[in-house]
């Protein structure tokens, strides 16, 4: 938590963003449930040492891993790609645009919501 503390300056938006890439970068390496086992528990840490709320920033890192750019990292985009329904090309239009939409709903929808209406932030 320390080493993460210093890299989360800036608006509380960039932090969710950052969290967001983190959670991008940790589910390429090892597996959802290893990074959610490995990270949350710094990432709240170093939220609290900056003065945040950290139930948006574990959401965000949560909600992270529920998106993926490679066939390799969800069982059915694997099957979707080996058994030839989708091209490499294809899927990765696809995951693409469905991370994407997700940065898009964090930041129109997600992070209003915990900052307005909930008060998270």
């Amino acid at each position: 938590a320390g080493a993460l503390a210093p890299m989360m300056q800036g608006s509380i938006l960039e932090i969710l963003l950052m969290v967001f890439g983190v959670g991008m970068a940790a589910r390429f390496c090892i597996h959802t449930v290893s990074a959610i086992a490995t990270f949350v528990t710094p990432l709240a840490m170093a939220a609290q040492a900056q003065g945040l709320n950290p139930f948006p920033v574990i959401y965000t890192f949560l909600f992270s891993m529920e998106h993926s750019l490679f066939p390799f990292q969800v069982t059915t985009f694997l099957y979707v790609y080996s058994f030839g329904f989708m091209s490499f090309r294809e899927l990765l239009k696809v995951t693409a645009l469905k991370v994407f939409l997700a940065v898009v709903f964090l930041v129109t929808v997600a992070y209003p919501y915990w900052r307005y209406v909930l008060g998270l932030l």
